[in-house]
């Protein structure tokens, strides 16, 4: 009977854990490198328009698409969904004008990656940071230096995976950070650091100047 009811248990936790995975919130980024000047002129234009009809299907959170603050030849586009089937369903809505963005662009690169929101497993479970920044007009100059000089010594840092900063193409005032740690306990270390607390005094110090949404995930990417 114990056996009976071990095999039961085992059954079920497998389900619950299936069942778990295919509703975790998947998330889906993309980065993207235009080799002609031309394309790279063009195609953000045309990706933010994909982006807006991807956020309007009934299953994606948040699609985003910045160009990088240092090279402008490289973009990235940050999409949330609330789970793998809502994504696929999202992505077969626009796949049309996907194809015909890919058509129009056929020298782009793109490295896909796709990952699910989890809970932290141990120190080993990836741990991403995606923060949408607007700043005042008269310190884009000044938030601009500072965040490379954060970026610039973060990606120095042993763990951190990826600290990258974008901008928004059309408002200059919006910007983009994505960041990626081996661990939460990676994470921490990056936070201790004193340029990491400078920065963060120094957007605290603004007030109403910088506003910063963060979100912060656990996750696991899909191989």
């Amino acid at each position: 009977m114990k056996k009976i009811l071990f095999v039961l248990y085992s059954l079920m936790a497998a389900t619950a854990a299936l069942w778990a995975e295919d509703n975790a919130k998947r998330i889906k980024i993309t980065d993207i490198t235009a080799p002609k000047t031309a394309d790279a002129n063009g195609y953000l234009d045309a990706r933010v328009a994909l982006s807006s009809l991807m956020e309007a299907t009934k299953g994606c959170v948040m699609s985003v698409a910045y160009q990088n603050l240092s090279d402008g030849s490289k973009f990235f586009v940050y999409e949330e969904f609330v789970d793998a089937a809502a994504q696929k369903a999202s992505q077969s809505e626009v796949a049309k004008f996907e194809n015909e963005l890919m058509s129009k662009f056929p020298n782009l690169k793109q490295t896909f990656a796709f990952m699910d929101v989890v809970e932290q497993e141990n120190d080993k479970t990836d741990f991403i940071i995606a923060v949408e920044i607007k700043v005042d007009a008269s310190i884009i100059e000044d938030f601009k230096a500072r965040t490379k000089y954060l970026r610039d010594n973060s990606n120095n840092e042993r763990n951190t995976l990826v600290y990258e900063l974008y901008q928004d193409k059309s408002d200059a005032t919006k910007f983009f950070l994505f960041e990626r740690y081996q661990s939460r306990d990676n994470h921490k270390y990056h936070a201790s650091q004193k340029y990491f607390n400078d920065w963060a005094k120094y957007c605290k110090d603004m007030g109403a100047k910088v506003v910063r949404n963060a979100k912060k995930y656990d996750v696991s990417f899909i191989k």
